[in-house]
């Protein structure tokens, strides 16, 4: 008897047990309702995804043409998409950096289903990655994942949403405890999708994270060296011209960021450039937190909002900052709004069409509102309304200066 666990011990067991058999079943669940709801309205799109007839092709013609003088040019890349898979799209040409059609080389090695199919793995992978590093400490992020609309979507358009989630949570967690130069190693990586991660370099500087900014430019200093090497000295201004050509900007109605809001609402460019100063000034506000998880959890939103150039897809990367915001207690209210935003509803309505579709980025600006006064809030009453919780501050990374937890 004295050698037997205590009634209160293995209580908490079964109950830690029946927690995750709740959590694994309601991720069934929403794995099961997210499959029939596409299985019933787009037949059509579930052939496109088997078959690679997707983004994908873009990233494989970019592959294909890495380190010839076709790489931007349009009817070269026409020419490629059609030894693929037999027809040609204006909106798939290759949009990346040129350094990320080298890198992605291998997969040429193999036909294009099979590459297709390797590229897949790999994203999933990487996601699988992150769920893993996350998921056990936070169980409501698999089932959020389960549900969510820019993971299928991601899938259904063979992009690397998955990749990038890996490479952000690297950053973050490398970062946090006290790598500054591998995490900014990591950030680098994101240099294949830049205009999404803007916020998160502003934050690093204006954190004067010193160490981890040098990891991140020597990171981007020897991709950006890889794709001189293999494309010239020309390439810029042909992947200037490249992102200008308004084909790769199709379906604005669906972005779910400030411009989509702007385009629903038939709104001037001085509406959206109004809009995306306020946004940015409440993002420098946030900023002055000492919580690192609430800082770089608004920089993904942030990024998320003013990109020019994002489809439902890049919404994927709002699972991170929810995961990253589960560190930080106290943001209860923001970490509430965000669940909203990943509420598979709240994905749906993208494709709803107006006026239903500003209701996506409506969710994120009010977010940031929320965020904005909790911070303002626990700043002020010094965290005595939250049960003597008080804003997580982690070592600065690369800064001169610690501070412990308050």
């Amino acid at each position: 008897m004295a050698n037997q666990p205590p009634p209160s011990s293995r209580k908490t067991g079964r109950t830690t047990s029946n927690s995750r058999w709740t959590v694994l079943c309601l991720c069934i669940a929403g794995l099961a309702c997210i499959g029939w709801i596409v299985s019933a309205q787009a037949p059509g799109l579930i052939r496109d995804t088997l078959h690679g007839r997707n983004d994908f092709l873009g990233l494989y013609v970019g592959a294909k043409l890495a380190g010839t003088g076709g790489l931007y040019d349009a009817e070269a890349n026409r020419q490629e998409q059609l030894s693929a898979v037999g027809g040609t799209s204006r909106n798939l040409l290759f949009v990346r950096p040129p350094f990320y059609g080298f890198l992605l080389k291998p997969l040429t090695l193999l036909p294009y289903r099979a590459a297709y199919w390797t590229f897949q793995f790999l994203c999933l992978a990487g996601f699988a990655a992150f769920l893993f590093l996350f998921g056990r400490k936070f169980p409501a992020l698999l089932f959020l994942a389960s549900i969510s609309v820019p993971l299928l979507m991601t899938i259904r358009v063979g992009e690397d949403g998955g990749l990038l989630v890996m490479a952000y949570s690297a950053f973050f967690l490398l970062s946090s405890k006290d790598r500054p130069l591998s995490a900014g190693l990591a950030l680098s990586l994101c240099l294949i999708k830049p205009h999404l991660f803007v916020m998160t370099a502003v934050a690093v500087l204006v954190r004067r994270e010193w160490r981890v900014a040098g990891g991140a430019v020597a990171g981007c200093a020897g991709l950006l060296a890889l794709g001189f090497a293999t494309q010239g000295w020309q390439w810029p201004a042909a992947y200037i011209a490249r992102l200008r050509d308004p084909n790769i900007h199709p379906g604005e109605l669906l972005m779910p960021n400030l411009h989509g809001l702007v385009v629903n609402t038939h709104g001037s460019v001085l509406v959206e450039a109004a809009a995306a100063v306020l946004v940015l000034a409440a993002f420098l506000w946030i900023v002055r937190s000492q919580d690192r998880s609430f800082v770089y959890s608004a920089a993904l939103v942030t990024g998320l909002l003013l990109s020019f150039h994002a489809y439902p897809q890049d919404a994927l990367l709002l699972l991170p900052a929810f995961a990253i915001l589960s560190r930080t207690e106290w943001a209860r209210y923001s970490r509430f709004t965000l669940t909203l935003a990943l509420n598979p509803v709240a994905g749906l309505f993208l494709f709803a069409g107006p006026p239903y579709t500003v209701i996506f980025p409506c969710l994120l600006l009010l977010y940031l509102a929320v965020a904005l006064c909790e911070q303002g809030f626990v700043e002020r009453a010094g965290a005595r309304h939250f049960g003597d919780l008080a804003p997580e501050r982690d070592v600065q990374a690369g800064g001169a200066t610690s501070t412990a937890a308050t």
